[in-house]
C-alpha cells in the first residue's frame, strides 16, 4: 500500500484520477479508474484504500493511491447510482438516484441494500456522507436532507437545506457539521445534523460538483472544470488553490483518513512498549 497521506484525490467523469501533494495546489494524474464514462464518486478508507463508483453500479479499487486500479464487484444492473461513502467501521455506502442504499461490510466485495429514504421517489437524490457519530446522511437536488441512525436501514427527513434546486453535494467536517453545496457555489452548514441551517459563503463564480471535509482542518470545493478551493473557517471564507485539470467533467473529490496513521501507528507502539515492560519483570522475577 502507498503511503499514508492526508493529501487529496479528484475523479473525472471518465475515471481518471488525479491527487494533489500539497493541499490542492498542484496536482498529478496518477491512473484512469476503467474505461468508459460515468464516474460519480470517490472515497478512501482507513486502510489507505480508495475506491470509485460508476453510476452502472461498478465499484473499482486501488491499493496504491490511485496508480493502478482493479474492477472489485458490479452492484446491479442500473445506471443511476450517485455517491459512495464510507463509515468508521469501513463499511461502504452507496446510493441510487431514487434513495435506495445499499451496504458493502467486505470492501465491496459483496453488496446488500439496506434501505430507502422516500419510497415514493424515483429520483433527485445526489449526496451521500456519513459522520463520527455513525449517522448517514442522503442529500436531494432540492436541498432536502434525511439522515439514518443505523446504517442505512431506516431514514428520516431532517430538514430542508434552502431554497435552491440545484444542490451537489454533502459532507461532514470534525465536529460533525453537515454542510451542502450548490451547483452555483452557495455553501450551506448545519450544526444540528441537518435539522436548521445556515448560510456560509458563496465559493466563487463555478459550477461547483463536490464539497468534502479534507482531515486536515480545511473543507475543500471542486468545480466541474476542475478549480479547487478551500476554507478554513467552516466555509465562511474561500480561497482558490489550484486546477486539477483543464477538462470540464470532474465529480468527486476525497482525502485519505489519516485515524490510521494516528491511531494505529500510536497502538502499536503502547503494545511495543507493554511488551517490553512485562519482559524486564519477568527478568526482574528471575534475580529473586
Amino acid at each position: 500500500m502507498g503511503e499514508l497521506t492526508e493529501d487529496p484525490f479528484v475523479l473525472e467523469a471518465v475515471g481518471d484520477v488525479f491527487q494533489s501533494l500539497d493541499g490542492g495546489s498542484t496536482w498529478i494524474q496518477k491512473g484512469d479508474a476503467g474505461n468508459g464514462a460515468g464516474y460519480r464518486g470517490i472515497v478512501a478508507n482507513h486502510s489507505d484504500y480508495l475506491f470509485v463508483l460508476r453510476k452502472n453500479g461498478e465499484v473499482h479499487g486501488s491499493d496504491d493511491e490511485g496508480s493502478t486500479w482493479s474492477e472489485v464487484s458490479d452492484i446491479g444492473n442500473y445506471q443511476d447510482l450517485v455517491d459512495i461513502t464510507v463509515d468508521g467501521n469501513d463499511y461502504l455506502y452507496v446510493a441510487r438516484e431514487g434513495g435506495e442504499v445499499f451496504q458493502s461490510t467486505d470492501s465491496g466485495a459483496n453488496w446488500n441494500s439496506k434501505g430507502d429514504a422516500d419510497p415514493s421517489a424515483s429520483s433527485g437524490f445526489i449526496g451521500l456522507a456519513y459522520d463520527s457519530s455513525d449517522n448517514l446522511y442522503l442529500l436531494v437536488t432540492n436541498g432536502s436532507v434525511y439522515m439514518s441512525v443505523d446504517s442505512g436501514s431506516t431514514w428520516t427527513y431532517r430538514g430542508d437545506a434552502g431554497l435552491d434546486t440545484d444542490y451537489q453535494d454533502i459532507t461532514t467536517d470534525d465536529r460533525d457539521y453537515v454542510y451542502v453545496i450548490t451547483a452555483s457555489g452557495y455553501v450551506n452548514e448545519s450544526q444540528d445534523s441537518g435539522s436548521s441551517w445556515s448560510y456560509r459563503a458563496d465559493v466563487g463564480s463555478e459550477t461547483y460538483t463536490a464539497i468534502e471535509w479534507g482531515y486536515d482542518s480545511y473543507l475543500y470545493a471542486v468545480a466541474t472544470t476542475g478549480e479547487v478551493y478551500r476554507s478554513s473557517d467552516g466555509g465562511g471564507s474561500w480561497t482558490y488553490r489550484g486546477d486539477a485539470g483543464g477538462v470540464s467533467d470532474f465529480t468527486d473529490f476525497t482525502a485519505i483518513i489519516p485515524e490510521f496513521e494516528a491511531v494505529v501507528l500510536p497502538l502499536v507502539a503502547v503494545l511495543l512498549i507493554s511488551a517490553m515492560t512485562m519482559s524486564r519483570k519477568r527478568k526482574n522475577r528471575r534475580r529473586f
